[in-house]
């Protein structure tokens, strides 16, 4: 069996501890971010769940089909959250709201963005072991 890159797919490149932490980890950002930004009705909001679960699947992924591309893409969703996680709190002109310049919404962002640095570790070293059995 290949995976979409034409890779075959290797079990378990990472250990499924570190997927399972770094998804809670992940999940925990936005969970605190969102707590503290918008109060807790924001949970049952798509602004919470459609994170949570592209994490999830993610996490589930790397653990069951673990290859280059759902390393690649679990780097890349990573990022994709620090940077505008961790970007959103600056009062820069491509916002289409301006963002509160507190001390607890800075906090809020750093722990949305550093919380996605286990997951980023993960799809790096799942990346890592998929291309060492190439």
């Amino acid at each position: 069996m290949t995976d979409v890159d034409g890779a075959s797919p290797v079990s378990a490149p990472v250990s499924p501890r570190h997927v399972v932490v770094a998804v809670g980890a992940s999940i925990g950002g936005v969970l605190v971010h969102n707590l503290e930004e918008f109060g807790p009705s924001i949970l049952l909001g798509p602004e919470t769940w459609v994170p949570v679960a592209i994490t999830v699947l993610l996490g589930v992924a790397l653990l069951k089909h673990a290859s280059t591309g759902v390393s690649v893409a679990t780097m890349g969703w990573a990022v994709v959250v620090i940077v505008f996680g961790g970007a959103s709190v600056l009062p820069l002109p491509i916002w289409p709201f301006t963002p509160e310049q507190t001390l607890s919404h800075y906090t809020a962002h750093a722990v949305y963005a550093l919380a996605q640095l286990p997951l980023l570790w993960v799809g790096w070293r799942g990346f890592q072991a998929t291309r060492r059995t190439h």
